[in-house]
Parts: C-alpha cells; sequence; structure tokens
C-alpha cells in the first residue's frame, strides 16, 4: 500500500541522514538540496548539480527508482526555465479542461479581469438551476495551486455550489474568459 511505502522510503531517507521538514512530512533535506515527495514522484531542488547528483545516486543504491532528468512537468505542472534564471510554473492542461467544460472556442474573446469590478453574486431563489458545476471544482482546485488571481470570483462561484443559478453560471464563464 502506499502507506507501507511512504513508511519505507522515510526510513531509507533518514538512514541516509535526510532530515525531514518540521512543517511538511513529505519534504527533506540534505546539504543545500531538497527533496520533495509524493506519493511515488520526487524532486529533487538545489543550487549544486553535483551535490543532486550525488544524491541521486545514493538513493538509487537503495531503492528502485528512474530518474526523469530535467523537470519539465509534475503532477499537471508545466515547468519552464526562462532565460533570466527565473521558474514558471503553469497548469495550461488544467485551463484547458475548464475552457472546454465552459464549451469555448478559439474565437472566445478574453476578459482582462476575473470579475467585473466589486459585484458580488447573490443568492437566487426563482432563477433556474443549473445542471453541470463540476467545472467550479476545477477552478477551485486552480485557484489553490497557483492562480491567487482568480481566488474572490472563484470563491463567489463556490458559495453557490448546492444550487447554482445562471448568473453564477455567467460569473464562471468570466473566470474561464479571463483564462485564455
Amino acid at each position: 500500500t502506499g502507506r507501507v511505502w511512504i513508511k519505507h522510503l522515510h526510513n531509507g531517507l533518514i538512514k541516509l541522514g535526510y532530515a525531514v521538514s518540521k512543517i511538511d512530512p513529505c519534504v527533506y533535506y540534505k546539504g543545500q538540496t531538497v527533496f520533495m515527495v509524493y506519493v511515488d514522484d520526487g524532486i529533487f531542488a538545489g543550487p549544486d548539480k553535483t551535490e543532486i547528483s550525488n544524491l541521486l545516486r545514493e538513493l538509487k543504491d537503495q531503492f528502485t527508482i528512474t530518474d526523469g532528468r530535467d523537470l519539465k512537468e509534475y503532477l499537471g505542472v508545466l515547468v519552464e526555465k526562462q532565460g533570466d534564471g527565473r521558474t514558471k510554473l503553469s497548469q495550461p492542461h488544467l485551463i484547458k479542461q475548464i475552457l472546454d467544460n465552459l464549451w469555448f472556442s478559439d474565437r472566445t474573446k478574453s476578459k482582462p479581469t476575473p470579475a467585473p469590478g466589486s459585484q458580488v453574486l447573490q443568492r437566487e431563489i426563482d432563477a433556474e438551476a443549473m445542471a453541470d458545476w463540476s467545472v467550479v471544482g476545477k477552478t477551485n482546485f486552480l485557484e489553490k495551486s497557483m492562480r491567487p488571481d482568480i481566488a474572490v470570483a472563484t470563491h463567489q462561484c463556490a458559495r453557490s455550489s448546492s444550487d447554482p443559478k445562471q448568473s453564477h453560471a455567467n460569473a464562471l464563464r468570466y473566470i474561464g474568459k479571463y483564462l485564455i
């Protein structure tokens, strides 16, 4: 099971001299390197490529692992190194799913903001209910993982999850147009 694997990995990493984070039990430190684990995937990050190579070799001696080399994508997050040394993280596949769920086409016009002005969505009693509201969960996940710029608009839509109406669907479509 997953728990057995994580305990086995944890014990092996401790034996190899890694220190576990006091804040996140899936983050380990050794030297200048950070090793982050999610189920059976892991990432080494640090300023010294030689140290990372040595730690990876040491880990291969202890466990059966595969080396994906340079990180380009991890758990649905696209990782792009910029020319100025910065790293850009994005989730284009999730955004595409959201736009597809909203039935947007290549001709859909974008919006400069995730919501119009300071409009607050209200509860509607007599309006027609919306059938499929699953896309709000995807926007919520996107907001939590890396797009805080859509937080307020997403939370306003999510408040109506038990009984979404047309105005809520319109607000969600507005968020989608901002993501284009």
